[in-house]
């Protein structure tokens, strides 16, 4: 009985010690693992096609316009956003699943990604989206790191090829290129010049150092008389191109690739902190002179990229300002938990980029 006991005892002092030695050596990693966000549940029990491509909106409508999205069709940006999360959450089967979706119905013949799909999973589009392109190239590359799968190698240099073969004009990739007629756009929009995907690129050898220098001095040479950044970049004139009423959303992601790039967006953060403190909110959209905001409304997605671009700049103080708030738009709609609802619809990006900077924010909030 006594050795019984005694086994028993040490058995229990061993799992002890093995509880704490796993949290030392991972445990916090698992624990970030099993967190599951009700985002997460929402978008996969509402905003999924039965072929597995993500619905951009939740009501279902009929597009009027080719080159507007509507109702139930699927974009490429959505897939990007939701394999980057499946890579956060270290699910490796999901992530398959998903670049089985991405290669059967977005891959077209001549190696590039249609930018958006019908809800049934053909495509009536003959270009390609160079934003969701490198976010979903980063995405892969990245998955490479961590799983060392080849097939997620392969797709993404073959889709590089095309990108840099068919579609630059100047020597620059562009916003998009039309595989159907040839045509290309003249301009390169900030918000799509993502320095890590170029970086990544680069290391596996699908992009060269000079190239990787080009795109980056775009970002460290931006004109610094504003708090806002220019919106594109014409690669035909040289010239930076600037609209009077900017979009917060580009603002922030173009924002996140100038920290990638290592300048530090002083004039945005601050304006951020300002507006948030003096209004209460930041808003959709701003006039570039009065910086006053041209819209009432708010977005999650805006808050999402606020926080994670003050994540990156290591201020967790307003990191977590942004997130409070953020959350605050969620389950809205008592229909529909997890989801940012309202008036019995959402977009996809407004559940998407909030599951990523929730995601960001329980990781970083664990390693600080």
């Amino acid at each position: 009985m006594f050795l019984k006991k005694r086994t028993k005892s040490t058995c229990v002092l061993i799992a002890s010690i093995f509880v704490v030695v796993a949290t030392i050596c991972g445990g916090w990693e698992l624990l970030r693992q099993r967190y599951v966000s009700p985002t997460q549940d929402f978008i996969a029990s509402h905003m999924m096609n039965p072929n597995h491509t993500i619905a951009t909106y939740l009501k279902p409508s009929v597009s009027q316009n080719p080159d507007i999205v509507a109702g139930k069709e699927a974009l490429l940006e959505s897939v990007g956003l939701w394999m980057a999360y499946n890579l956060k959450q270290n699910n490796q089967t999901e992530f398959d699943k998903n670049l089985n979706t991405l290669q059967s119905f977005f891959t077209a013949p001549e190696h590039y990604w249609y930018w958006k799909l019908e809800p049934d999973g053909t495509s009536q589009v003959t270009t390609n989206a160079l934003g969701d392109d490198l976010r979903l190239l980063n995405v892969l590359l990245h998955a490479y790191d961590v799983w060392g799968n080849e097939a997620y190698l392969k797709e993404a240099r073959l889709i590089s090829q095309t990108l840099q073969q068919e579609t630059a004009v100047n020597g620059y990739l562009v916003d998009y290129h039309n595989f159907a007629d040839g045509t290309s756009a003249a301009t390169l929009n900030l918000a799509y010049i993502d320095i890590e995907a170029f970086e990544r690129m680069n290391f596996y050898e699908l992009m060269d150092d000079a190239t990787l220098q080009r795109y980056t001095s775009l970002l460290k040479s931006l004109p610094q008389d504003s708090v806002f950044y220019p919106q594109r970049y014409n690669v035909k004139t040289g010239q930076y191109e600037s609209v009077e009423e900017v979009n917060m959303t580009e603002q922030l992601i173009a924002a996140i690739h100038v920290h990638e790039a290592g300048q530090m967006p002083t004039k945005l953060l601050d304006f951020l902190r300002q507006q948030y403190e003096q209004q209460g909110k930041i808003v959709g959209r701003y006039d570039r002179s009065s910086l006053k905001g041209t819209v009432p409304y708010e977005s999650p997605s805006v808050y999402a990229l606020a926080a994670m671009l003050f994540m990156d700049s290591n201020d967790s103080k307003w990191a977590g300002k942004m997130i409070e708030r953020m959350l605050q738009f969620r389950d809205q709609d008592s229909r529909y938990p997890g989801g940012y609802v309202f008036g019995g619809d959402t977009h996809a990006f407004d559940n998407l980029f909030p599951l990523l900077a929730e995601q960001q924010w329980k990781t970083d909030k664990r390693n600080r």
